[in-house]
């Protein structure tokens, strides 16, 4: 898509990159905790130095909800292509099936303050600091801390909240440039149950909110800067196929 003067310039908080950079340097033992909560395909992420930011422009406004299969879960399609929750599961190796993560177009009630509470303790935050500088970086940190000794209970219930928080903002479903959504907190209050949560659909269903932003803007004539969601999902469907992922993490 040539630049235009509707859109001169983009961005995107989706940063693959910074990902790759993180989970490449993890101990055997964070590994192992990355997958007992369901997001050991992640572990295979390859470098992604650049995300064609004009060419997800493009992608996102022919995407469209899909409702033919009458599916229980969100669902979408792009230029006529259809893409399920398990298609985002095969992609990147993340839980697929279980409880929808909350968010904030399904009614919910706004985030508890105690799944808020939970959340910034485990991270070393302050009561009210939602800004997304601080918590990512507060995020990296936990992950980045080393053990000589092993890691306790407490660690490693640190360590997966921290690594849901970073790579749902950095990738699989970042909103804002700016801040956080809280909204996915309440599926971090329990460490343990974090797999328990179809976190396929949630991209899917961010995906969906992003499209629906790109195309009410263009309709309107207004620039488009921000591209929130997953794109590089987009990319990799449209290039290779959805169903068959791009690293070869299916079954992972």
């Amino acid at each position: 898509m040539p630049r235009s003067r509707s859109h001169p310039k983009l961005s995107s908080p989706c940063s693959p990159k910074a990902v790759h950079k993180v989970i490449s340097r993890f101990s055997p033992e964070k590994k192992q905790l990355v997958r007992s909560i369901g997001f050991g395909g992640l572990l295979e992420l390859p470098l992604h130095r650049k995300v064609g930011h004009r060419f997800s422009l493009w992608l996102l406004t022919k995407v469209a909800r899909d409702a033919a299969g009458a599916q229980p879960a969100a669902a979408g399609k792009v230029a006529g292509i259809p893409f399920y929750p398990h298609d985002v599961s095969k992609v990147f190796g993340v839980p697929s099936g279980g409880r929808p993560v909350p968010k904030k177009d399904q009614g919910q009630v706004l985030v508890s303050d105690e799944a808020k509470a939970t959340v910034r303790g485990t991270l070393g935050l302050d009561e009210g600091d939602d800004s997304r500088l601080r918590i990512l970086h507060a995020a990296k940190h936990v992950l980045k801390k080393k053990f000589r000794r092993g890691m306790a209970e407490k660690d490693g219930a640190a360590f997966k909240v921290a690594f849901v928080v970073f790579v749902v903002e950095n990738l699989l479903a970042p909103r804002e440039v700016d801040s956080v959504s809280l909204d996915y907190f309440m599926a971090l209050r329990r460490p343990d149950e974090i797999q328990t949560y179809d976190w396929s659909e949630y991209v899917i269903r961010v995906i969906l909110d992003s499209a629906r932003e790109v195309q009410a803007a263009l309709a309107q004539g207004q620039p488009v800067e921000n591209l929130f969601g997953c794109i590089l999902f987009l990319q990799v469907g449209t290039r290779q196929g959805v169903t068959l992922g791009f690293w070869g993490c299916s079954g992972c």
